[in-house]
C-alpha cells in the first residue's frame, strides 16, 4: 500500500481559522493507493525447445513445416504465463484449422484436422514470479483424412498453408488476454502410379488397329497435370484418348484420382510384304508430372503382326477409264463385232505370297468371253499366284455379236478368290449403241497470264471419249477492241475413237491494260456430233485473264521514212515515246549501229513516265560523208535494267553526193530522188527495147514477097528452130542410106510447086497476127530482119 499527502501552506504563512496552529488542520490531505499487476501470454517453443529470445525467432517458434511423406501431425510446446500480482484461472480457446488461400482468404480445408492439447483447462495461475505461475501444455494438430498405411497407398495430407489461432484469457476478467497464430505449411508431394489392361496378346493384320489402356493415378497430395507420350522404333503410328496424336497432356487430376487413357496403335498397310507377319514391335509410353519431371513412369507394350491375304479387284475399261462399283457404273457402248477388251488387275495387299483364282463369265453366251494372260487364252478358273505387294493383270475379250440388234445388253462378271473366303465380285455392263462423247479440257488452273500488248499461247485438249468418230467445230468469243484470239497451231477437226489432241492457243491484249485479273473471261466452246449437220454435243471453258505487270516503252514518228537527209548536218526528228505499259517506265533510248550515220535522243531517256502517258523526244540524226546511199532502216531500242526491247522504227535515205556523175548524177540533179534513179533506169531500158522489136517487126512487114529469102507459107517458117533445123538438114533417106547426086521426082515437084504463088491461107502456128505486133516468129535463119 501506497500512502499520498497533500499539503496546503506548509510554511504556515497564511493566518486561517483552522491550521496547524488554530483549530482543526484542514491543509492536510492523506490517500492510501493499493497497487496490483494483471496480465497473461502464451510462449511457443522452438523445435529444439528453447524459448525464443527474439521477435524472429518467436516468429518461427510459431510456424511448423509438415512433409507428409513421413507424418500427418505436428506439435506445438506452449507455455502460459500470469503476468499479474495476483492469481488467476486461466482458460485457453483453440480455433479450427483454416486454410489460407492463394489470395489470402481463410477458408476451411479439405481435410479434416483435429487439435489435441495434453491438458484440459482451466489452469489456476499465482501471481507472477511465484512458482507455478509459468505453465507448459502441448497442441498437436492432425490431418485425420491423411493415411500413411493404406492398403490401396499412402494417402498424404493436402498440401498448403494452414493456420489455428489461440487465445489466452483470464476468465475472472475476459478483457485480459493474449492471442497467437500458429502457422503449419503442408509440404506438395507428387506421386505417380499407373496400371496396364489390355496389354496382353496384342496382335493384328497390317492395316489394323489394336487398342489396350494405361490407367494414371495421382498418388501425390495435389492437383498434377501428367504428359503422356508414345513412341516407337519403327515409327508406327500411335494415339491417345478420343485425339489422332501421340502425345497428350492429362487434365490435372487431384489427389488419388485416376484417368483411363486409350492408347491405339495403327498397324501400317503392307507394302511389299511389309510388315512382315510374325514381326513384333515394342510401344513405349512415358509419363511424366509437369511439375516434377523426376516423377514419371514408362510402360511398353509388344505388338505383333499377323498374317494378311487381303487383295483387290479393279476392272477398266479399254482407255484405263475404272468401271467403278457395278451399281452404279454407266453402261459401256459397243457396237456389233467390236471386241471389247476389260482389264482386270489383282493386287495383293497383304504381307505373305499367296493364290486366288479368276473366272470370267458373261450374262448372255452369244456374247462369247474368254481370259486372257499375256495375251493366251487360259482356261478358267485360272490360278494366279500372287507375291507380296505384286500387281497381276488379266484381260477379259468379250466379242459383241453381228446379230445383237440395237440397244441390245450383257454383263460379264469377274470372280476372285482365295478358296477360303467369299469371292470378290466385279461387273461391266454393255450396250449396243453408237455413242458420240468427247472431253475438253483447258489449262489446270484456270487462268491465262499475258503481258500488255504481247500474245501468250495455252494449250488446250480434247479427247474423243465415244465409240465413233467426232466431228468438232470451234467458236470463240468476241473480245473487246486491241483483243484476239486464234489458233497458233493446227485446229483439231476430227477425232478417231480414244483420240486425243492438243492444240495451241494465242491470246493478244492491247496496250494499257491495268494489271491484275480483268473482267473479261474467255470462254472458247466446242461443238461436236457424229457429223458437221449433227453438231449436238457442246463443250466449253472459261478462262480468267491474268493481266500482269509490265512497263511498255511504245515510240512512234510523224512519219515512217525520213528521205534526202544532208550529210554532215545534224537533222532533228519528233519521236513520241509512250507508256504502253501499266506500271511507270523508266528506260533509255538507243539504236543499232548503222556505219557512217550518228543518232542521239534528247532526252537520253524518261523516267517514271506514268503508265498511259507520253514525252516528246528529238532524236538528231547525222549522216557523214561516207555514209553510203539507200534506204537504211533504224531499230529503236529501249533498255530497262537488264532488258533491252524493240519499241519502234523509222527509215532515212541521205541525199545523193556532190560529185555523182553519169546517168545517176543528172538524174539526182534534176530532182529525182535516189531511191527512184534504179526504177527510172529500168523503165527507160525497158522502152528502149520495146522500141528496138517493134522497128524489127516493122521491117519484116514492109519486104515485098520477091525480097523474101524464104516465101511466105513457106514450110522453112513451120515449127520450132530445131525443127525448121532439122527439115533444112535432111537430104533424104533411101533403104536406110543417103543419096548422093540423085534428085527424086518427089523432090522435083516441090521445087516447081516452092516457086508459085501461096493461096491465102490461116497464118501459120507461132506466127503471131498482124505481123509486128509481137516478137519475130521463133527460129528465123540468122541475117533476118536485115540490118540498116
Amino acid at each position: 500500500i501506497h500512502t499520498l499527502r497533500l499539503t496546503l501552506d506548509p510554511d504556515g504563512s497564511v493566518g486561517e481559522l483552522n491550521d496547524e496552529v488554530n483549530g482543526t488542520d484542514n491543509n492536510v490531505l492523506t490517500y492510501d493507493l493499493n497497487v496490483t499487476a494483471i496480465g497473461v501470454r502464451i510462449v511457443p517453443h522452438l523445435e529444439s525447445g528453447v524459448l525464443p529470445s527474439t521477435p524472429e525467432e518467436f516468429t518461427a517458434a510459431s510456424s511448423r513445416v509438415l512433409d507428409p511423406r513421413i507424418e500427418s501431425s505436428v506439435t506445438f510446446e506452449l507455455d502460459i504465463m500470469n503476468e499479474g500480482t495476483a492469481m488467476i484461472e486461466a482458460g485457453l480457446i483453440v480455433t479450427p484449422v483454416q486454410y489460407v488461400r492463394d489470395d489470402g482468404v481463410l477458408d476451411a480445408p479439405a481435410d479434416e484436422w483435429s487439435r489435441v492439447l495434453n491438458e484440459s483447462g482451466p489452469w489456476n495461475l499465482p501471481e507472477g514470479g511465484q512458482t507455478g505461475s509459468i505453465h507448459t501444455i502441448t497442441l498437436i494438430l492432425t490431418d485425420v483424412d491423411a493415411d500413411l498405411n493404406a492398403p490401396s497407398g499412402s494417402i498424404y495430407a493436402l498440401p498448403g498453408t494452414h493456420v489455428v489461432d489461440l487465445t489466452l484469457y483470464d476468465r475472472m476478467s475476459p478483457l485480459v488476454s493474449f492471442n497467437v497464430r500458429l502457422t503449419v505449411e503442408v509440404l506438395r508431394v507428387e506421386g505417380l502410379d499407373t496400371i496396364l489392361a489390355g496389354d496382353q496378346g496384342l496382335a493384328g493384320v497390317p492395316g489394323e488397329t489394336v487398342s489396350y489402356t494405361i490407367t494414371v493415378r495421382n498418388s501425390g497430395n495435389g492437383p498434377t497435370i501428367f504428359d503422356v507420350s508414345c513412341s516407337n522404333s519403327d515409327r508406327w503410328a500411335v494415339e491417345l484418348g478420343s485425339g489422332n496424336s501421340s502425345a497428350v497432356s492429362l487434365d490435372p487430376l487431384n489427389r488419388l484420382q485416376f484417368v483411363a487413357l486409350s492408347i491405339r496403335v495403327i498397324i501400317p498397310e503392307a507394302y511389299l510384304g511389309e510388315p512382315a507377319a510374325g514381326m513384333q514391335v515394342q510401344v513405349d509410353c512415358t509419363i511424366v508430372s509437369s511439375a516434377d519431371e523426376m516423377v514419371g513412369s514408362t510402360e511398353s507394350v509388344q505388338v505383333s503382326v499377323l498374317e494378311s491375304r487381303r487383295f483387290t479387284v479393279d476392272i477398266y475399261e479399254e482407255d484405263g477409264t475404272p468401271v467403278g462399283a457395278s451399281a452404279l457404273s454407266a453402261q459401256r457402248a459397243v457396237l456389233n463385232e467390236d471386241v471389247v477388251n476389260t482389264t482386270i488387275e489383282i493386287e495383293n495387299e497383304g504381307n505373305i505370297q499367296f493364290s486366288v483364282e479368276v473366272t470370267v463369265s458373261s450374262g448372255l453366251t452369244t456374247w462369247p468371253v474368254r481370259l486372257l494372260s499375256d495375251g493366251v487364252e487360259v482356261t478358267m478358273p485360272h490360278s494366279v499366284m500372287l507375291q507380296p505387294g505384286s500387281i497381276s493383270t488379266l484381260v477379259a475379250e468379250m466379242i459383241v455379236p453381228f446379230t445383237a440388234d440395237n440397244l441390245d445388253t450383257n454383263m460379264i462378271t469377274v470372280r476372285t478368290s482365295t478358296g477360303s473366303f467369299d469371292p470378290l465380285v466385279n461387273q461391266s455392263r454393255f450396250i449396243v449403241e453408237q455413242r458420240s462423247e468427247f472431253a475438253f479440257l483447258g489449262p489446270e488452273s484456270g487462268i491465262v497470264s499475258v503481258l500488255p500488248g504481247n500474245t501468250t499461247s495455252f494449250d488446250v485438249s480434247v479427247q474423243n471419249v465415244g465409240n465413233v468418230p467426232v466431228v468438232l467445230d470451234w467458236v470463240f468469243p468476241t473480245l473487246p477492241d486491241g483483243w484476239s484470239i486464234g489458233f497458233l497451231s493446227s485446229a483439231p477437226i476430227t477425232l478417231a475413237m480414244n483420240e486425243e489432241r492438243v492444240a495451241t492457243i494465242g491470246l493478244t491484249i492491247p496496250l494499257g491494260i491495268d494489271a491484275g485479273m480483268s473482267p473479261i473471261a474467255v470462254d472458247i466452246l466446242v461443238r461436236g456430233g457424229v457429223s458437221s449437220a449433227e453438231l449436238n454435243l457442246a463443250r466449253s471453258i472459261s478462262l480468267g485473264v491474268q493481266v500482269e505487270e509490265a512497263s511498255v516503252p511504245v515510240v512512234s514518228f510523224s512519219d515512217d521514212r525520213f528521205t534526202d537527209l544532208p550529210r554532215s548536218e545534224v537533222t532533228i526528228l519528233n519521236m513520241t515515246a509512250r507508256n504502253g505499259g501499266n506500271i511507270p517506265l523508266t528506260t533509255t533510248f538507243s539504236t543499232v549501229d548503222i556505219s557512217g550515220w550518228t543518232v542521239d535522243f534528247e532526252p537520253s531517256g524518261v523516267t517514271n513516265l506514268a503508265a498511259g502517258e507520253s514525252v516528246d523526244v528529238k532524236v538528231r540524226i547525222t549522216p557523214s560523208d561516207s555514209a553510203e546511199p539507200g534506204v537504211k532502216s533504224f531499230v529503236i531500242l529501249a533498255t530497262m535494267g537488264d532488258l533491252v526491247v524493240e519499241a519502234g522504227s523509222f527509215e532515212a535515205t541521205v541525199t545523193s553526193g556532190t560529185d555523182t556523175g553519169g546517168v545517176t548524177g543528172f538524174l539526182a540533179g534534176i530532182g529525182v530522188p535516189t531511191w527512184a534513179v534504179g526504177i527510172v533506169l529500168l523503165v527507160v531500158f525497158g522502152v528502149a527495147l520495146l522500141g528496138l522489136f517493134s522497128l524489127r517487126n516493122r521491117g519484116i512487114d514492109r519486104l515485098s514477097e520477091d525480097e523474101r529469102l524464104v516465101p511466105a507459107g513457106s514450110a522453112l517458117n513451120q515449127g520450132d528452130f530445131q525443127q525448121r533445123m532439122s527439115a533444112a538438114l535432111d537430104t533424104g533417106v533411101v533403104n536406110e542410106s543417103l543419096v548422093s547426086g540423085g534428085v527424086s521426082q518427089a523432090e522435083i515437084n516441090a521445087a516447081l510447086n516452092s516457086g508459085l504463088a501461096p493461096l491465102p491461107s490461116k497464118p501459120p502456128s507461132g506466127m503471131p497476127p498482124g505481123h509486128g505486133s509481137g516478137s519475130p516468129p521463133p527460129g528465123l535463119p540468122p541475117g533476118f530482119p536485115p540490118n540498116g
